[in-house]
């Protein structure tokens, strides 16, 4: 693509496209799409796009703007990078390179996370106007889409537009139609939120580093509550860190980003940010913490006393028996467990009641007697199972299902294709035909058979819209045709379309 705009500071990649489309005076918006990316059904996003290989591609010209570069420099990618582990860190570079389907949202645990977005296009009036005055040109700042964070860190309190990204799912909306709008004052329940947004925009300028292991911010956070004197022993004192942080904070603010509701419980996100880190925590949870108990560090020394952080790998403490000869207890303990196994097996033993805390006492003080006896009454258990499923009369039965299916579909015409996994979805048991498929041979050769290709679906629903003209006396057109079929120059095979040039509906 020639004239492809250049990225000014800190624009998002979405604003870049919009304004190749201003540019370069595209109106249709599936026709900017394939001059950018070749693609029809690329999904215009402003946080974290994909694709991003084919904009480097046209900015190659100017030597210094890489995929890479893009993702760190006009994403919001690093504002979830340093808190994930490495490996998925570098798949979701690699999946912003291409094509991802949204499964970068989900990796780096955006769908699931408390702190969410409202998906509405935000601005502030006063950037607007002074882009406009410096470039000519107005264009949308990464910094206004944080989430949760609705905060300019110069103006205050931002606009929120009526339009959400999902009404502009495949189009691009151009940050300079907004110009010309009054501009607001600075909002005063906004101080802490342009507190937060500053040390956001600090993190966004992190460049690219390899992420902190989880055991690493274990230690961070160990360490800070030490550091505070927080600590009793080995032991955290998270009465007093929760204290400190509801007296820093705004209730107000912390309920409006979704981070107030059971924070004081034994499983809220507070204490579990100074236990054991098994999982990743939001950008903003660690912007919180830091804000509170670390104000006067930049966000950048942070991230560097993290990584700098010892390495504690795992260690797996080898069995050990501690009384080779078993006492008067264990023998008790052993005579108890097999007969409760004798009975009801060894799963069944363990559910049963006081099973579960035999099963514990006996796996840490008599381990290697323990195991052996399962492992030997577990072999029993297995050598006496029969065969439950008559796969030959399943078989059969499914068989029979699928016919009938076929017959009824004829008089109701359904409107999805007939594919393989159409007719196993009706029956209700696809997963379970797909993992025993060789045992079911009449089923699988019904699918093989009766199963429509693309071809037979498109001419299904040709030959369907032409039975009702020629019922009710109208010509057919093919306009209408390919309207009512559902189909298009670019979807037709070719199979189809000879089809219907030879029946003469279409010039060949």
């Amino acid at each position: 693509m020639l004239n492809f705009p250049v990225p000014y500071d800190a624009e998002t990649i979405y604003s870049v496209i919009a304004r190749a489309g201003v540019n370069l005076a595209v109106l249709s918006p599936k026709q900017l799409l394939d001059d950018v990316f070749q693609d029809r059904k690329v999904v215009a996003t402003m946080d974290l796009p994909c694709n991003l290989n084919k904009i480097a591609f046209h900015l190659q010209a100017t030597g210094k703007f890489s995929a890479l570069e893009l993702i760190y420099q006009h994403t919001l990618f690093p504002l979830y990078a340093v808190f994930v582990p490495e490996y998925t860190r570098l798949k979701a570079i690699e999946l912003m390179c291409e094509s991802s389907g949204g499964t970068v949202h989900m990796m780096l645990g955006i769908a699931a996370s408390n702190v969410k977005t409202d998906g509405y296009f935000r601005y502030c009036k006063s950037c607007l106007q002074s882009q406009y005055e410096h470039y000519g040109v107005a264009y949308w700042k990464r910094e206004w889409f944080l989430p949760a964070l609705k905060f300019c860190s110069e103006h205050g309190e931002l606009s929120v537009m009526t339009s959400s990204f999902k009404e502009h799912r495949h189009s691009y909306f151009s940050a300079s139609d907004l110009i010309g709008l009054s501009v607001t004052k600075d909002s005063k329940r906004g101080e802490i939120g342009q507190k937060i947004s500053s040390k956001a925009i600090e993190l966004l300028q992190i460049p690219p580093i390899t992420s902190p292991s989880t055991n690493q911010w274990t230690a961070f956070y160990k360490k800070l509550a030490s550091d505070l004197s927080y600590t009793k022993g080995k032991n955290v004192c998270h009465s007093s860190i929760y204290e400190r942080f509801i007296a820093s904070l705004p209730e107000a603010s912390l309920k409006e980003w979704g981070l107030y509701e059971g924070l004081d419980s034994e499983t809220g996100w507070l204490k579990t940010m100074f236990r054991k880190h098994r999982k990743s925590f939001s950008y903003l949870q660690h912007l919180l913490i830091w804000h509170v108990f670390l104000p006067e560090l930049e966000v950048k020394e942070i991230i560097r006393q993290v990584c700098n952080m010892p390495l504690n790998k795992t260690k797996h403490r080898p069995v050990v028996e501690k009384n080779l000869e078993p006492s008067g207890e264990c023998l008790e303990k052993r005579c108890e467990w097999e007969m409760i196994v004798k009975k009801l097996g060894v799963k069944g033993a363990r559910s049963s009641n006081g099973g579960g805390a035999l099963y514990a006492w006996l796996y840490r003080n008599d381990r290697i007697y323990f195991l052996a006896f399962n492992a030997k009454y577990k072999k029993k258990e297995n050598g006496a199972r029969v065969q439950k499923v008559n796969w030959k009369e399943r078989d059969i039965k499914q068989t029979k299902r699928l016919f009938r299916l076929l017959n009824d579909s004829e008089a109701n015409f359904p409107k999805q294709r007939m594919s393989s996994n159409w007719f196993l979805k009706q029956l209700g048991r696809d997963s379970m035909i797909y993992a025993y498929r060789d045992k079911m041979p009449l089923t699988w050769q019904f699918l093989n058979t009766f199963s429509e290709n693309v071809v037979e679906y498109q001419l299904r629903r040709v030959a369907k819209y032409c039975a009702e003209q020629e019922r009710k006396g109208n010509d057919i057109k093919p306009w209408k045709l390919y309207r009512e079929a559902g189909l298009s120059d670019q979807r037709i095979r070719t199979e189809t379309r000879a089809v219907l040039s030879g029946l003469g509906y279409i010039d060949a």
